[in-house]
């Protein structure tokens, strides 16, 4: 009995620890293409034409002669599409800033909770005041209650696969990149060995996916925490050390001009030199204030800042690889 105890204490406060223990980083973005744009009409085309058959009972072949086939499948095609793209966006949306790959608590789980919202409620809830108005107008509102006990049910559970589909894609595209991730930051390989992924896979340095979203990270208010400033002015948290960040960013767009300062470079508007050193002017979202380079990495700041672009990416684009098809 005390054994069988002790088993169950261990077992809730391993629980307790996964659902409360802080992350490693604040968060670890994952740019996956969804392809909407070519897989958007087709898939669109079949969901249109697939509901209009359910409801009419009659065969493909039989309702493709129907002119009232077609009036009823081109509204419903195009309402299709609108919900994929909304859906896929939404998606695409969260997967920046509520992305799968935290820690369970609490971050995936308002994931799943704003997944659900966006991907499943919201266009549920459009697609009955769609019918709605449709019966209406058709002066037939009574079908609009059998719609609902029949039919939506079954809507509802399209949106959910869908979903599904969305989040295994999701899966199956960060997966990887996710295992090296880990396997470099327990230093059980090198970070050159570990960025040698499958052929198919492109991988992106992490400052070009950020280069538009921040704007320069600094000392956060907590201790060993940094500060991820955007340009809207707002912080982040980061829980890196900012010698880790300057790691993974280092290239064309951030340079790390002091100890305590790492910025962007489209936030740097001009340049100030005398005889104390180097300052960096800076623009939104710290507009007017100047920050002086220290003495030790002004050479390498004024290389940096002349350097050209090579199609927005630097050859030395870091060491911390995301990746998308």
């Amino acid at each position: 009995m005390i054994r069988f105890k002790d088993k169950t204490k261990e077992f809730f406060q391993s629980v307790y620890y996964q659902l409360t223990r802080k992350p490693y980083r604040f968060y670890l973005p994952f740019p996956v293409r969804y392809h909407e744009k070519y897989l958007g009409p087709p898939l669109a085309f079949f969901v249109g034409i697939f509901m209009v058959l359910y409801g009419s009972g009659y065969g493909f072949w039989t309702a493709a002669g129907m002119q009232e086939f077609w009036e009823a499948a081109i509204p419903s095609i195009l309402a299709a599409w609108g919900m994929i793209s909304y859906i896929i966006g939404r998606t695409c949306m969260l997967d920046r800033k509520h992305p799968w790959y935290a820690t369970w608590f609490p971050r995936p789980l308002k994931r799943v909770g704003r997944q659900l919202w966006h991907g499943i409620a919201v266009p549920g809830f459009a697609v009955l005041i769609f019918f709605a108005f449709y019966f209406v107008v058709r002066h037939r509102p009574e079908l609009f209650w059998r719609y609902l006990a029949e039919d939506f049910p079954f809507v509802l559970l399209m949106l959910f696969g869908f979903n599904i589909l969305l989040w295994v894609y999701h899966r199956l595209q960060a997966i990887e990149i996710v295992r090296h991730w880990n396997l470099t930051r327990r230093r059980k390989v090198e970070k050159t060995v570990a960025s040698k992924l499958r052929p198919g896979i492109v991988v992106i340095p992490y400052g070009e996916q950020i280069k538009d979203s921040i704007a320069l990270f600094e000392p956060g208010v907590q201790k060993n925490k940094t500060g991820a400033v955007g340009f809207d002015g707002k912080t982040g948290v980061d829980f890196r050390t900012l010698t880790e960040i300057m790691e993974e960013v280092r290239g064309y767009h951030y340079f790390m001009v002091h100890r305590s300062l790492i910025v962007n470079r489209s936030i740097i508007c001009g340049l100030r030199k005398t005889d104390k050193g180097v300052f960096v002017v800076l623009n939104t979202p710290r507009k007017g204030e100047e920050v002086r380079v220290s003495n030790g990495r002004t050479a390498g700041f004024l290389e940096w800042y002349e350097s050209p672009s090579t199609c927005g990416i630097s050859p030395k684009g870091g060491e911390n690889y995301q990746t998308h098809k």
